[in-house]
């Protein structure tokens, strides 16, 4: 549920509201019974209220096809309505403690700033992009050390403005190193 309300909401919108919702939808069967209008009306804070069509769906398919469960395979995952790529790795991730690798907008946006790539637009399904994301913890690894490049992410290497001068890896990174604001020489 917390995976599939994080796309496109910030994450401390999804941790104020989330408690509300799991309380009012705490199992699968409970949001599979639920009337779409009671779903989209408890979803309402989060905006973009089309993800309770999803999530809905996606509860129904849960009790129907696997027993109430979630379902902790993949491709599994990847058949529920609004699942992707990013939702099904973070699930086995957390769930069966499975090295994956993560591609979301944070990761994509430290990856390209560490690799020097000047790409615009939503480029997380480019192979160079994923690459460079592979770089950043050497390959699939962790939840843990995933939430740490996405909490770099928000506190550090933001969208905009960025802190160069207080990022733990500038001496890794390509963007902090042209702008002249890595903290330390490269290669320390």
């Amino acid at each position: 549920m917390a995976e599939m309300l994080l796309r496109r909401t910030r994450a401390d919108q999804v941790a104020r509201h989330l408690p509300s919702v799991m309380q009012r939808f705490p199992t699968p069967q409970a949001m599979a019974r639920a009337r779409l209008a009671t779903v989209e009306r408890v979803l309402r804070p989060f905006g973009l209220v089309w993800r309770a069509r999803n999530l809905r769906a996606s509860a129904e398919m849960i009790v129907r096809d696997h027993h109430g469960l979630v379902p902790t395979d993949h491709d599994a995952l990847l058949n529920l309505p609004g699942v992707g790529a990013y939702v099904a790795a973070a699930v086995v991730s957390v769930t069966d403690n499975r090295d994956v690798v993560l591609v979301d907008t944070n990761t994509v946006r430290v990856a390209k700033r560490v690799a020097g790539l000047q790409l615009r637009g939503d480029v997380r399904r480019r192979a160079d992009v994923r690459r460079a994301i592979e770089t950043l913890i050497g390959g699939a690894a962790p939840a843990s050390d995933w939430w740490g490049v996405i909490d770099l992410a928000s506190a550090i290497c933001r969208p905009t403005a960025p802190r160069c001068e207080d990022c733990p890896i500038a001496s890794l990174c390509e963007q902090g190193l042209a702008t002249g604001t890595a903290a330390w020489p490269r290669g320390r």
